[in-house]
């Protein structure tokens, strides 16, 4: 073969070299933390997107401030005040609001009782997510500008306020007012209760019920929420015992008043009642029957906000005595199922 035509003849038949297994790795290896890279970022942002917080509805309704959304730690009211010159220094905190129902995937509810006229402009709804970071974005009730507010809101909460209605019960003879507030019927199926209302959160509640007293001894037992103590309502006496369980000596033994609150006697008008924590008072219907009329309010926290006004104050005093005062007994010549 000419000499000029060896070298090619070499080349030609010159085997491909492989690449030893280290040289390959070193080679893939970057490839491969790039692509983890990007599943792991997309991944990322996947999961960020999905659990963004947002809030979605914010209206009025029933005298509260509503508000609807997703993956939010907590919820706020602020208001721009009337004036000159307003700048953001002068928005207002107006309250926390509360959660009421669901959850981080199907959505949550919040709401705040709107206590107060609120003399504003704009009224705005402030969201955190679950990380307890504000929102970018704010949302605004639709009504713009005081006049509009105080058309929308003020005479709404003002009527609902003032507006209280009637139960009567003819089966037992009596009847008595409530705040128009609590509307939704939750009643069932018992021979106990004879009224269970709910206002917008359903764990605030106003129950009216009856209890037979037991026939042996003729006294109404109470027993108390922290248990091992015990209030007997006798009869004959028209008096309450206070009661507490010795563990030592495995019996009941009668308490001083001062160790116990059991319901005290208060008289207004002319009927008489024993009011218990504030939030139930007991009266006697003309059968003996114990009628115990009840406020229950949802002491659930607002988050991280402090000045909470989450609902209505159901639970003080005044509340109750206020209900109390319209209590009154009525004619049972026709007697009938509850009404």
């Amino acid at each position: 073969m000419p000499p000029q035509f060896q070298n090619q003849t070499s080349t030609s038949n010159t085997v491909p070299q492989i690449l030893p297994a280290a040289k390959r790795s070193t080679i893939f290896l970057p490839i491969f933390a790039f692509l983890f890279f990007v599943v792991a970022i997309s991944w990322q942002l996947f999961n960020e997107k999905k659990h963004v917080g947002v809030i979605d509805k914010f209206y009025i309704y029933e005298g509260n401030y509503v508000i609807e959304g997703r993956n939010l730690s907590k919820v706020e009211i602020w208001q721009i005040p009337t004036g000159t010159d307003i700048t953001e220094d002068n928005f207002a905190l107006v309250s926390g609001a509360q959660w009421i129902s669901g959850d981080e995937e199907s959505g949550k509810k919040f709401v705040s009782f709107i206590k107060d006229c609120p003399l504003a402009t704009n009224i705005f709804a402030r969201g955190f997510n679950l990380k307890n970071k504000k929102l970018e974005q704010d949302v605004y009730l639709s009504y713009n500008g005081a006049s509009e507010i105080f058309d929308n809101v003020c005479k709404k909460i003002s009527k609902i306020r003032t507006d209280w209605k009637t139960y009567i019960n003819k089966k037992y003879g009596f009847e008595l007012k409530y705040p128009a507030f609590f509307e939704r019927d939750i009643s069932y199926n018992s021979e106990t209760f004879l009224l269970r209302l709910t206002t917008l959160n359903p764990s605030d509640s106003f129950e009216v019920a009856v209890s037979e007293f037991p026939s042996y001894d003729d006294k109404y037992i109470l027993n108390h929420p922290d248990g091992g103590i015990t209030c007997e309502f006798s009869l004959a006496s028209k008096s309450w015992e206070r009661y507490l369980y010795d563990e030592e000596k495995n019996t009941w033994e009668l308490a001083d008043f001062s160790v116990l609150d059991c319901p005290h006697k208060i008289q207004i008008n002319d009927n008489t009642f024993y009011l218990s924590e504030d939030k139930s008072a007991y009266i006697f219907l003309r059968d003996d029957s114990m009628l115990n009329i009840y406020l229950n309010q949802d002491n659930n926290s607002c988050g991280y906000t402090d000045n909470c006004i989450a609902q209505p104050p159901l639970t003080n005093k005044k509340t109750l005595e206020s209900i109390l005062s319209t209590f009154k007994f009525i004619s049972t010549s026709t007697p009938v199922d509850n009404l």
